[in-house]
């Protein structure tokens, strides 16, 4: 884990640091727990990606949590890191799918036009493997090409 003079210092740098939410729910506390852990282990392993703190909530039973489900286990796990820029925060969030994100420093970002070209691009991606799926994703109707 980074230090806080670490933090602060590539803060300075451009890098940004983020507090980042995760939420589980399973069908028992083992698989709810195992399953943050093992994101977590992932996550810390990521290029660009400085761990400042993580935080494992408790554990708790919610009942009938939905259809055809009479009880779950919730778990919840916070990390606050530091990324190296905007392009490697999007790929957090397309990677891990974290429920909620916050950005605590800086507090104004200038992104480049190559870093908004990167971030544009990778969400295109994900939207194309969504409707690739049969997910998601838009249809585009050319108005020129429809019969009168």
């Amino acid at each position: 884990m980074i230090s806080e003079e670490e933090v602060k210092e590539k803060i300075k740098e451009g890098w940004i640091k983020l507090n980042i939410f995760f939420e589980v729910l399973a069908i028992n506390k083992e698989t709810a727990e195992n399953s943050l852990n093992s994101l977590f282990e992932k996550f810390e392993k990521e290029q660009g990606v400085k761990i400042y703190s993580k935080k494992f909530g408790e554990s708790s039973k919610v009942l009938n949590p939905m259809k055809g489900i009479n009880e779950a286990w919730s778990s919840t796990l916070e990390i606050t890191c530091i990324v190296k820029n905007f392009e490697t925060a999007i790929n957090l969030i397309i990677v891990y799918g974290p429920s909620a994100i916050e950005i605590i420093e800086p507090k104004e970002l200038k992104i480049n036009i190559n870093a908004a070209q990167t971030v544009l691009n990778s969400v295109a991606g994900i939207m194309h493997q969504f409707a690739a799926a049969g997910i998601g994703g838009i249809v585009f109707v050319n108005p020129k090409s429809e019969k009168k």
